[in-house]
């Protein structure tokens, strides 16, 4: 009896490591995260490659060596290529003009400038912007005929600049609305210290292109 109860442990001894070989421990066990999946590019953001925009402009100037001011009426219209979707060059065209009584003189006032548009939140619905542009102007004053007196066209020539910003509503896929343009620009066609202008302007823009 002894014999066979000592043969029984001896079996017990020898046959726990085999069981613990077989017997497999939860802690070893290593669990499989699945793989990540690859991060979606984003696309890429489309902004029009042009802009031409068109209207209604009105320009206040500051009385010349202290007198009454001028406000003057007319049209503009600009042209912009897009470098970037914050980024673009423009070109601007205006024409404003006045009619004055008793012989004072009829006034025309060109300018033509350039320079950078900046899109400080890129292009939107409703998308405002910023420019300085840089360029010259002409001022034309003309003395109809009257009183014994021949007809008399006076023309003077400035460079000129412009500061402003605008608000532009893109209400259809490729037309919209310039809502408004204020800008303050700097001449110096009548008086050497120069003289100093407000612009107001409304109007339409259509955009074309992608980039």
């Amino acid at each position: 009896m002894l014999r066979l109860c000592g043969l029984s442990v001896l079996l017990l001894v020898f046959a726990a490591p085999a069981m613990a070989q077989v017997t497999p421990d939860s802690t070893d066990q290593q669990t499989e995260t699945p793989p990540e999946a690859p991060a979606t590019p984003a696309a890429p953001r489309i902004f029009p490659k042009y802009d031409i925009s068109g209207g209604y402009i009105v320009q206040f100037f500051k009385g010349y060596n202290g007198g009454p001011g001028l406000t003057l009426q007319g049209w503009y219209g600009s042209v912009e290529y897009n470098f970037y979707s914050w980024l673009g060059a423009e070109g601007l065209f205006s024409g404003d003009y006045k009619n004055q009584p008793n012989g004072t003189g009829d006034i025309s006032v060109y300018s033509a400038m350039a320079g950078p548009r900046i899109y400080p939140f890129r292009h939107h619905k409703l998308e405002p912007w910023g420019h300085f542009l840089y360029g010259g102007g002409v001022y034309v004053v003309h003395f109809p005929a009257g009183n014994g007196f021949h007809a008399v066209t006076r023309t003077y020539t400035s460079k000129d600049w412009d500061l402003g910003y605008g608000m532009d509503l893109n209400k259809w896929d490729h037309w919209g609305i310039r809502l408004i343009e204020i800008d303050y620009g700097r001449t110096h066609f009548l008086t050497p210290k120069g003289e100093s202008n407000f612009t107001i302007a409304v109007g339409f823009t259509y955009r074309f292109g992608e980039k």
